[in-house]
C-alpha cells in the first residue's frame, strides 16, 4: 500500500437554502488513499457522509477543492469528460434493493455497464455476467430473476458484482450493510474483503458501527458536521482516540463487557448543530464536556 491511488484537497460543499442561509454540508475536507487500502468513514447521521461519498463518485460536484485520481484532477469535470473515468470509481448503495431497477432482470443489472463501457464483446457478456456472479457467490439461475424476488442479501450480492464488474481501482461502501441481517452481514463483509484481496481494490467503507470499521479500515476518520476531526490508523484510533467525539463514538459501541464503566467524559448531549449555522470554533464544543473558552474560537487543527 505504497501508491497513492486518491486524493481529495479542502473539498467544500454548501447548499443554498430559502431566505439567502447557506448549508455547510462539506466544510473543508481533505485526505489520500492508497492502493489496497480501506478508509473507514465514521460520524453521525448528518455529519456529511453520504454528501462526500456523492462528491467523491462525482454524483455532485464540489464547490471548491480537488479530487484526484492517479494524479488527475476530475472534480470539476463535466459528465461527458468523467464518462470513461467512471469505470475507476463504483459505489455500493445503502439500500441495495432501491439501487436497482426493478424493471431489469438481474443479468441485465450487471450487462449493463459492461455494454455502456465496452470493456468485453457484445458475444462474450453473458459469460461475463455468469462469472461475476459466480465471484460474488450467486447462482448463475439467478440471472433471470428480478430484484423483488432477491433477498436483501443476494441484491446486496448482486450490487457488489455490478461494483466489480468494470474492474474500478475505487469502491464507495455507503452502510453496504447496515440493512442486513447480522449472519448477512458477515457473508457480505467476507465477500468484500475477499474481492479487495483478489483485486487489489481501494475501498472507501461508510458506516456507523465503530467495531465494524475497526475490522474493515487500515484508517479511520471521524467525521463532525462537514470536517474530519481525527484520522488515523484504525487501531489507534479504537483503543486511543484523541478528540472528545471520537472517545464518544468509541465508548457508545456495545461491547461484551457488562461490567466495564464508561468514561463520564465521553458521554455527549444533545443534536448535531444544524450545518447552516455551525458553532464558531471548535464545532463540537457545545456538546463536548471538556469545552475550555479557547475552544468556542479555536478550531483545534486535525
Amino acid at each position: 500500500m505504497t501508491e497513492l491511488a486518491f486524493e481529495a484537497r479542502d473539498i467544500v460543499r454548501h447548499f443554498p437554502m430559502k431566505g439567502g442561509a447557506v448549508a455547510r454540508a462539506m466544510d473543508g475536507v481533505s485526505f489520500s488513499l492508497r492502493r489496497g487500502e480501506t478508509l473507514g468513514l465514521i460520524g453521525e447521521s448528518g455529519c456529511g457522509k453520504s454528501t462526500l461519498a456523492r462528491i467523491l463518485a462525482r454524483l455532485d460536484t464540489p464547490d471548491r477543492g480537488e479530487i484526484r485520481l492517479n494524479g488527475r484532477d476530475i472534480g470539476q469535470l463535466g459528465n461527458r469528460a468523467m464518462q470513461p473515468i467512471r469505470r475507476h470509481i463504483q459505489m455500493i448503495f445503502q439500500d441495495a434493493v432501491s439501487s436497482l431497477n426493478p424493471r431489469a432482470s438481474a443479468g441485465a443489472l450487471v450487462a449493463e455497464p459492461l455494454r455502456l463501457h465496452g470493456v468485453v464483446p457484445r458475444h462474450k457478456i453473458r459469460d461475463r455476467v455468469a462469472e461475476l456472479f459466480e465471484s460474488v457467490g450467486l447462482p448463475s439461475g439467478l440471472m433471470g430473476r428480478y430484484p423483488h424476488e432477491m433477498s436483501g442479501g443476494q441484491c446486496q450480492r448482486l450490487s457488489i458484482a455490478r461494483a466489480i464488474s468494470l474492474n474500478p481501482e475505487i469502491i464507495i461502501a455507503d452502510e453496504a450493510v447496515s440493512a442486513l441481517d447480522v449472519s448477512i452481514q458477515a457473508q457480505v463483509i467476507n465477500l468484500l474483503l475477499d474481492v479487495q484481496l483478489r483485486l487489489g481494490l481501494s475501498y472507501i467503507f461508510i458506516t456507523h458501527d465503530m467495531a465494524l470499521v475497526g475490522v474493515l479500515s487500515h484508517r479511520i476518520a471521524v467525521m463532525y458536521l462537514g470536517r474530519f476531526v481525527e484520522v488515523g490508523p484504525a487501531q489507534d484510533i479504537i483503543q486511543r482516540p484523541k478528540h472528545p467525539y471520537s472517545r464518544a463514538l468509541v465508548a457508545a459501541s456495545p461491547v461484551p463487557e457488562p461490567c466495564r464503566v464508561r468514561d463520564p467524559s465521553a458521554i455527549i448531549n444533545g443534536e448535531l448543530p444544524s450545518p447552516i449555522n455551525p458553532p464558531p470554533g471548535c464545532a463540537f464544543h457545545p456538546r463536548c464536556q471538556l469545552a475550555q473558552a479557547r475552544c468556542r474560537s479555536e478550531a483545534p487543527m486535525l
